[in-house]
């Protein structure tokens, strides 16, 4: 920094000359950025697609296209084999929902599972209490 003020005078010239010599060293730059690039883009130097790549690309784009239609023609009948599928699920599953209704319904009530348990608890409690009751005797 000093040595660039020694040679050009003082800090503000070379502040003001800053720009103008970034411009100067950009113009340069692309030109010889364009140079290189027109001798690289020559047809001498290009590179040249390989017939056999371009060759194994159609034949896997041509397979892709086979196989496609392949799918489409058998579309129909996937849809059909799903959808029977699904119908014979839907079936068993209304069936496993109807079984669950008729056995409920042959249950009795909870409320009178709740009394059926409660009279034999307290019925064993009765039988424990005349049990030590006669064992006291």
């Amino acid at each position: 920094m000093d040595i660039t003020i020694l040679a050009t005078g003082s800090f503000a010239d070379v502040a003001r000359d800053t720009p103008r010599r970034s411009a100067e060293l950009a113009a340069i730059f692309s030109q010889v950025h364009q140079l290189f690039d027109r001798r690289l883009s020559a047809p001498a130097l290009r590179l040249q697609a390989d017939p056999r790549v371009l060759e194994e690309r159609r034949r896997r784009i041509e397979e892709g296209l086979l196989n496609a239609e392949k799918i489409k023609q058998e579309w129909p009948e996937r849809e059909a084999f799903y959808a029977e599928i699904l119908a014979k699920a839907k079936r068993a599953g209304q069936k496993m929902i109807d079984d669950a209704r008729e056995s409920s319904a042959l249950l009795p009530s909870a409320s009178s599972r709740k009394r059926s348990w409660l009279r034999s608890r307290s019925w064993r409690k009765h039988r424990e209490a005349s049990a030590i009751s006669t064992s006291e005797r």
